[in-house]
Order: C-alpha cells, then sequence, then structure tokens
C-alpha cells in the first residue's frame, strides 16, 4: 500500500515538473530572447525581437508573441503611428466605428490624413476586423508612399494609385499593384496573395523588411571649439578634435549612409551643412546632429563670424536649429555640448530658481532674446515644440548651467560603445540597462543614455568640487524617452 501511494506521489511530482516546463518562459534553449512561442530557428524570430526592442510591435503577453495569430486592422496601423514617433493631427475621426479614447483612435486618425487608409466603405474602418494579406501589402505600400521612398512598382499597375493615394480601380487591382511592388522589392517572394488573413509573424517579417530595406540614417558632426585641450588620463589631448572624430565614427559605426564632421564653421557653412547631409532624408530615417561649441545664455550656439575668428560672436538660437531641422525628414537625433544648452528643450534653472516646462516664464525669455541680434529669435520657440515627436534632444547643462563640453562627449560615446579617449570602439555598449529578466538588447534608448551620462557627470562634479564652483547636469526631451537612439549597424 505504501509502495502505490509513494509510485502515485512520485507520478505527480513528474507531470508538475513537466507542466512547468512547458510554461516556464525559461523553459527551452530553442525558446525566443523574449517569447516561448518564437524559437531561435524561427524565420520571424529577428524580425519579432527587433520590433520588440523598438517598441514598434510587442507580444500577445509578457511571453507569447502568437506568432500564427492575427493582427486587426488597428493594430497594423497603430504600428505604423509608432514607427513615425506616433505624429499627432488635429483632423477627427469621421469612421462611426472609431470611437475617441480607443487605443488606435489617433492612429486611424493620422493614417486617413496620410493617405494610408480611406477606410472600407460605409463610414468604417472596421479596426477590430481581421487583417487580410492583400489589405497588409496595400498598407505597406501606401506606408512606404507616404514616407517618401522611391516606389518600385510593377509597371502594369503603376497608374492605378493616383498622387494622394487614393485609389481607383477594383480592389483586386489595387492589390494587385501593391503586391507587384512588394515582390519588385523582394517583401515577399510571390505575385498571389489571397484573402487569407495575415499572421502576426508574416506582418512581423513584413515591417521588420521595411526597416532593412528603406531606413537610412545620416549624421552631422560639428565642432567649433576644437582647439582647446584638456587632461586625460595624464595626457593633454585636444579636446574638441578627439570628441568631433570619435562621435564621427560612433555614428558611422551605427551604420549611417552618410556622415559628415565639419569644424570652426560659419552659421552660412553650418545650414549648407544640414543641406548637405540630410537633404535625401525620408521620414523613416534617422538624422544625427552633434553640435560642440561655446553657448551663452538663451541657448545660444556661437559660430565663426569670418575666416579669422577662433570663437564666434554669429549665434544660432534654438528657433533658427528648430527651422533648419523641419525643413528635412525623418526622426532626428541631436546632441548639444555647450553651455545653457539645456534652453533648446525649457527644461533646467533659471538663475534662482528651479523651473521645469509646465512653470517657465515665456515673457522673461522672450525680453532676453529681444536682445539678441536677429530678429528670428524673438519669442518662445525650442526643439521641445515638436507635435510630430520626431525629434530627440540630449543637452549637456541645464538652461543656465556652464559645461565640460569634453566630459559630456565622453560619457555619451562610452555609453555607446566607443572610447574617445583612445580612438577606438569598445563593443561595450555601458548605458544598455538589462531588462527584469536580465537582458540586454544591444541597443541604447534616449532614457538610457541620459541616465548613464547624467550619473557620470554628477560623479565628475563630486569629483572636481575643488576645481569647479558650478555643477552641470544632462538634461533630455523627451524624459523618460525608450525611443532607441543608437544601435550598431544591422
Amino acid at each position: 500500500m505504501k509502495k502505490h501511494v509513494f509510485l502515485r506521489l512520485i507520478s505527480a511530482l513528474l507531470m508538475l515538473t513537466a507542466i512547468f516546463t512547458l510554461t516556464s518562459p525559461f523553459a527551452s534553449a530553442a525558446s525566443g530572447k523574449y517569447y516561448t512561442d518564437v524559437a531561435t530557428t524561427s524565420p520571424a524570430y529577428k524580425a519579432v525581437n527587433y520590433l520588440r526592442e523598438h517598441n514598434i510591435m510587442n507580444g500577445t503577453s509578457e511571453t507569447k508573441f502568437s506568432p500564427n495569430g492575427t493582427l486587426t486592422r488597428g493594430q497594423i496601423v497603430t504600428i505604423f503611428h509608432r514607427m513615425l514617433n506616433m505624429p499627432k493631427t488635429e483632423n477627427a475621426v469621421s469612421f462611426s466605428d472609431c470611437k475617441k479614447g480607443e487605443y488606435y483612435y489617433e492612429a486611424v486618425q493620422w493614417a486617413v490624413d496620410a493617405g494610408i487608409t480611406n477606410g472600407c466603405g460605409g463610414e468604417k474602418f472596421n479596426p477590430e476586423g481581421k487583417l487580410t494579406q492583400q489589405e497588409a501589402i496595400i498598407f505597406l505600400y501606401r506606408f512606404i508612399k507616404h514616407c517618401g521612398y522611391d516606389m518600385l512598382l510593377d509597371s502594369t499597375y503603376a497608374g492605378i494609385f493616383k498622387a494622394n493615394m487614393k485609389y481607383q480601380g477594383s480592389f483586386w487591382e489595387c492589390s494587385q499593384a501593391a503586391t507587384g511592388w512588394a515582390f519588385n522589392c523582394g517583401l515577399i517572394n510571390n505575385k498571389v496573395l489571397g484573402t487569407a488573413t495575415c499572421p502576426r509573424s508574416d506582418a512581423a517579417i513584413y515591417i521588420y523588411s521595411l526597416y532593412n530595406k528603406f531606413q537610412r540614417k545620416y549624421a552631422l558632426t560639428v565642432v567649433n571649439t576644437h582647439n582647446l585641450e584638456v587632461k586625460v588620463s595624464g595626457k593633454t589631448i585636444n579636446a574638441g578634435s578627439y570628441c568631433g572624430e570619435g562621435m564621427t565614427k560612433l555614428f558611422k559605426e551605427a551604420g549611417t549612409t552618410k556622415a559628415v564632421y565639419c569644424k570652426d564653421i560659419t552659421k552660412a557653412d553650418f545650414k549648407e551643412s544640414m543641406k548637405g547631409t540630410f537633404e535625401k532624408a525620408k521620414k523613416l530615417d534617422i538624422c544625427y546632429l552633434f553640435c560642440y561649441s561655446h553657448g551663452q545664455e538663451g541657448g545660444l550656439i556661437l559660430f565663426k563670424s569670418g575666416p579669422n575668428d577662433v570663437y564666434d560672436q554669429t549665434k544660432l538660437v534654438p528657433v533658427e536649429l528648430r527651422e533648419q531641422i523641419n525643413k528635412y525628414s525623418g526622426t532626428f537625433v541631436v546632441f548639444i555640448a555647450g553651455c545653457h544648452s539645456g534652453t533648446y528643450v525649457n527644461r533646467g534653472v533659471n538663475k534662482t530658481k528651479t523651473t521645469v516646462a509646465d512653470s517657465f516664464d515665456a515673457e522673461a525669455f522672450a525680453m532676453e532674446l529681444v536682445n539678441v541680434e536677429e530678429k528670428a529669435t524673438r519669442g518662445r520657440i525650442t526643439l521641445r515644440d515638436d507635435k510630430n515627436n520626431r525629434i530627440k534632444v540630449l543637452c549637456s547643462a541645464q538652461q543656465d548651467e556652464l559645461s565640460t563640453r569634453f566630459w559630456s562627449a565622453y560619457y555619451w560615446a562610452a555609453g555607446c560603445g566607443y572610447d574617445i579617449e583612445n580612438s577606438r570602439s569598445t563593443d561595450n555598449l555601458e548605458a544598455d540597462v538589462p531588462n527584469d529578466r536580465g537582458i540586454s538588447d544591444g541597443r541604447i534608448s534616449l532614457d538610457e543614455l541620459h541616465s548613464y551620462s547624467n550619473e557620470k557627470i554628477m560623479k565628475y562634479n563630486e569629483e572636481h568640487e575643488d576645481e569647479i564652483d558650478w555643477e552641470q547636469h544632462m538634461v533630455c526631451y523627451p524624459e523618460n524617452d525608450n525611443y532607441i537612439i543608437y544601435e550598431k549597424g544591422y
């Protein structure tokens, strides 16, 4: 009797072990990096991880992706909306089945304005409808067209889509046009797509392919104090040149299509360099801008006024930089290493009291700018006023603080795996923070780099308190932003 009880107990324990093994997120070596139902051998493995790490497409739970499940129409436009940093639009949604407050509302609102959808007839969008293969490819086509990329169209159907992207002809013809484009781009391997639903794994592969085939990265590094020297590890180095060359190499390692390095230039030269570097950028692209310069109150970046000036008295103010950025497409990742640079995002201290965006004294700021020569400086316009959410900014000091420009750039580079002091890649992304499962994604978000560099610069303040009578703090916008600003070329 006791023997039978013992055997039944052992059997029950083995069964519980088996159940735990099947359900544990760490169940199998073949399980994916984040999801237990996407194995390392899956064709969608790389795409699924990339989209999760870029906060574009998540799983159906913390450990499940449901690769054979189906996306809805509301989910696909939400994904496209996230890919472009969730731009805002003022127009209301006219579809009767899209209610304000639903997770997809703003995405549908934007998608209509962008020409990505015009609904499914009868003043409806059908947000909860399952996405078909045909619909997925048409949405992909319109999204890339909206982003401004050159289209590789099948000549047979090239005329079906009008310039405003509102298609004419039958749904079948529109599907064929988009399918021909996707086939020519290599997104799909056949031209026959029916009305079957689109698996989540296929959708992930399609979306990831857009990044691989279309996204480009551009970088402009501007250094206007390259001849200043600093002591590092007992040796004297040319601070500006080391930072300029180091950041340029860092951007190249990110897989930039074009990386331009300029030093000791005028403001006119800067504007021409902006054009030469970013004029071909499209909406899905990433544009890096690194400015290393003297700064003055009001957030002024100093440039040379002529060939004989070492320091420039020609000033670039927030509104002018904003205007320059607005001339070009893409997400801009802006690094400003200079005194008072926090003014560019309206954060930090104001001489005698700490201020934040909600309590910023706009009138005082405007009056201060009135005293600056350029008329364009009047008024409170900074990089923070960005309804399209496409400008990410990291500054080396708060609004009225001085800055050790070299060390700011030094820690930004170190956080992304580059040693400026020794001019070499370390392949150690120091700012990369493992998640609660101990997993590092090998990519750096704006929030991660801000937290890492601010901690380092605060330690610098403490260690050098006998040498300097001021502190500096890193400032970023948007705060707590998980947008991936840096990764090695993929």
